[in-house]
């Protein structure tokens, strides 16, 4: 929009034809995803072992994961029947396969959004 040139490191896309064309919020990503440091922070029972953990969350339109790294836990919700948040779905067992498929989708997520690093300059 501003006219300037987009550096080649640049991940992201812009918003701009999502926000200005009805006809392109057809095409926009199935995915919201986040990343957060310090999540479980101490300051309750039980949770000294968790202070500092590293978190990943990942939307789509229907359900929420976040995923505690390193923790064995995690939250799963569905935000059409639970807006409010209060029915962690984890560890039900009739919700294992999406919270594994937007674990994976997770973790492509992540993996299509590494700094691949500077332009390679040598022939391989």
């Amino acid at each position: 929009i501003a006219g300037l040139e987009i550096p080649k490191k640049m991940q992201g896309r812009s918003l701009w034809p999502v926000l200005s064309d009805s006809e392109a919020k057809e095409t926009q990503r199935c995915y919201a995803r986040c990343e957060y440091y310090g999540a479980l922070q101490a300051g309750g029972e039980g949770l000294d072992s968790h202070s500092g953990s590293y978190a990943t969350m990942i939307r789509d339109k229907r359900y929420k994961l976040a995923w505690y790294h390193g923790q064995d836990t995690g939250e799963l919700f569905d935000m059409e029947t639970d807006p409010g948040e209060f029915d962690n779905l984890w560890d039900h067992p009739d919700f294992k396969d999406i919270r594994f498929e937007l674990m994976k989708a997770n973790f492509d997520q992540l993996a299509f959004a590494v700094d691949v690093g500077p332009e390679a300059t040598s022939v391989y």
